[in-house]
């Protein structure tokens, strides 16, 4: 099979709930950061919302660009590992029904989970039992399906917890010419791990997603410097500004994006909505201004509902729109 974006990450189902500020500190988790917990933790953070409404939906970083991808119209692929339970069912069949063509080994794990923790102003910690996600091997990545694919994209999670797995699908890309995509996702992530990113960054990505922390944990620069720097580092780089739009670098040309209005009431999966509106735009050789409107706009309907993934209606509306 062909595809145009072929993704590589955890599959998670997201658990999202909102809940006061108070919560976080009472939790000693750090507002706006991803934390990775054990079974153990998870089950104490669970019991403590279990009185909550909470919305349980699939999700993860790249499978969420991914997802996004297919309502758009693209061929997509997705590579991941769920547990034989029913967490994993409903990861699949909410991917499937996506339209991603689905490639989900099994662990006897559980599946993992994302508990979303949402406060007033919008902003999303997230306490992440990874599960069976961590699960998956060097051979379970198929050198058929990166050769066949035009673009792999990864997040940094991925990059993070699964390094030989993530170095093994770029070596592919790498041999066979297929352009790579990928997703910073975390400042922590970026900090944790500068050597190993600026290492891939520079010699195995064609196209680099970052928010203003990431461009500075990996520059050390404010964002307009930043894209400078990245796009020396590689073709394309796009550094998120929020309520200030983005910057795109795209073989050295610099292009500024504005911020599309919302009325946010939760920030997750915005940065996925954006990777997957470029990448539609990219494949199909939209200009850049045009690529980085149909990214923000997407973005922007995201942060305006609970949950990571907009519906396909709602996506077509917003392409036809933007077109």
């Amino acid at each position: 099979m062909q595809f145009d974006v072929y993704g590589v990450g955890n599959a998670l189902l997201d658990i999202l709930v909102e809940v006061p500020d108070n919560f976080i500190t009472e939790l000693n988790l750090i507002k706006g950061r991803q934390h990775v917990i054990s079974e153990a933790q998870s089950k104490e953070l669970l019991d403590k919302i279990k009185f909550a409404n909470a919305i349980i939906a699939a999700g993860g970083s790249a499978s969420n660009a991914i997802a996004t991808c297919a309502l758009l119209g693209l061929k997509t692929a997705f590579l991941g590992k769920i547990g034989d339970d029913e967490y994993g069912v409903q990861y699949e069949s909410e991917t499937k029904s996506a339209g991603v063509y689905t490639i989900l080994y099994k662990s006897k794990k559980l599946t993992g989970h994302v508990v979303v923790l949402i406060t007033p102003d919008a902003e999303r910690t997230m306490a992440v039992n990874l599960g069976a996600s961590v699960d998956l091997t060097t051979q379970e990545v198929k050198e058929d399906d990166i050769k066949n694919s035009k673009i792999i994209h990864l997040d940094g999670y991925q990059i993070e917890q699964a390094t030989d797995v993530s170095m093994h699908a770029l070596q592919w890309a790498k041999k066979h010419h297929v352009k790579v995509s990928i997703d910073a996702s975390d400042a922590g992530v970026v900090q944790r791990n500068k050597d190993k990113f600026e290492h891939i960054i520079k010699n195995n990505t064609t196209i680099l997603f970052a928010n203003e922390e990431e461009a500075l944990a990996l520059t050390n620069k404010r964002p307009e410097e930043a894209v400078a720097v990245l796009g020396r580092w590689c073709d394309t780089v796009v550094v998120k500004c929020g309520k200030k739009g983005s910057l795109i670098s795209h073989e050295g040309v610099i292009t500024m994006i504005d911020c599309a209005r919302a009325k946010a009431i939760d920030t997750t999966g915005a940065g996925d909505a954006y990777a997957a509106g470029f990448l539609y735009g990219y494949v199909n050789n939209m200009s850049m201004e045009k690529t980085g409107t149909l990214a923000s706009v997407l973005a922007a309907r995201v942060v305006e509902q609970i949950g990571a993934r907009l519906g396909k209606e709602r996506i077509t509306l917003i392409k036809a729109q933007v077109s």
